[in-house]
């Protein structure tokens, strides 16, 4: 989307759902278990583990969604595979090894913010400020 103040907004509604209880404002509780919630894409590291999604996860999302943005591709586009790999987890080992290694593609800012991203709790409140200007840094 496109606000009337000219900035875009990403907004995927299909997978909303509130964090916080409407009347007393806790936290919803961390469940596990689960299945593969999202675009294999660009879905977080906890949810390909099984993970109840956060703002965390979101926010993780959103750098995936960045450098595709960006750069047309995304790390694990394109993997090739065997008839008895599995894609799922295939994508899953390149998103934890993306953090790790040397990537001349994405600025170390990207990397920076997903690093953040995965080191918050599951009901912790993120410092958009600081990621703002993180993203405020990458080229246009």
């Amino acid at each position: 989307m496109i606000g009337i103040d000219k900035n875009i907004y990403l907004i995927d509604f299909g997978l909303a759902q509130c964090f916080r209880h409407p009347t007393t404002h806790i936290h919803i509780p961390l469940t596990t278990g689960k299945s593969l919630v999202g675009t294999i894409r660009y879905t977080s590291i906890n949810s390909h583990m099984g993970f109840q999604q956060s703002r965390r996860d979101d926010l993780e999302s959103l750098a995936y969604m960045v450098i595709h943005l960006l750069y047309g591709k995304l790390p694990w586009q394109g993997i090739p595979l065997s008839r008895h790999t599995n894609r799922q987890r295939a994508v899953l080992r390149r998103k934890q090894e993306l953090c790790k290694g040397n990537h001349e593609i994405i600025p170390s800012t990207l990397i920076t913010f997903i690093q953040y991203t995965r080191s918050l709790a599951f009901e912790e409140n993120p410092d958009y400020i600081h990621l703002r200007a993180l993203l405020q840094k990458l080229p246009t």
